[in-house]
């Protein structure tokens, strides 16, 4: 499974069910060859996310680590602007590359981060555990709240996810 464009297996066994799905690699994504590059603002913004997560959710979301969950982008064409068509979604060999990393688990958890990673599930017949915005949207990166966690953290008790159970007490 290692070998799929756009996606990175996790280094953690017991949490690789777990995937969470952008919608194309950046400029960073695309020099580092992987899904929401440490280096590029998904990827920071992500990592954010994984603390609240791990904070909220600690009995699924056993780490807060990125590299211990599988990360997928919904088409592989790395854009520094924009995010894929659907027809670019659609396409039989990127709905091919999507089927066989959804179904590397017989147990998977889908993440959908933002619109087009939503939209790239419902297409092979999955539907997202949860949906989240993008990690580099507005809805994230407003400066009304703040900073990348409070956003995040409104964002995780603003929506609820009954797959997840109840938060942490």
């Amino acid at each position: 499974m290692c070998n799929v464009r756009g996606y990175r297996q996790a280094n953690n066994d017991t949490l690789s069910h777990i995937i969470f799905v952008g919608a194309c690699p950046g400029r960073m994504e695309g020099e580092d060859n992987r899904p929401f590059s440490p280096r590029g603002r998904a990827g920071a913004s992500l990592r954010t996310l994984l603390s609240v997560l791990h904070d909220h959710y600690n009995e699924t979301f056993r780490s807060a680590c990125i590299d211990d969950y599988s990360l997928a982008n919904a088409h592989t064409k790395v854009r520094v602007r924009g995010t894929p068509s659907l027809k670019e979604l659609r396409d039989p060999d990127n709905l091919e590359r999507l089927r066989r990393i959804f179904n590397s688990h017989s147990d998977t958890i889908l993440i959908a981060l933002g619109k087009d990673a939503e939209i790239a599930c419902r297409e092979v017949g999955k539907e997202p555990s949860v949906i989240y915005p993008h990690p580099t949207s507005r809805k994230v990166n407003k400066p009304r709240r703040g900073s990348w966690e409070r956003n995040w953290r409104y964002w995780v008790e603003t929506i609820n996810n009954p797959f997840l159970g109840g938060p942490n007490q």
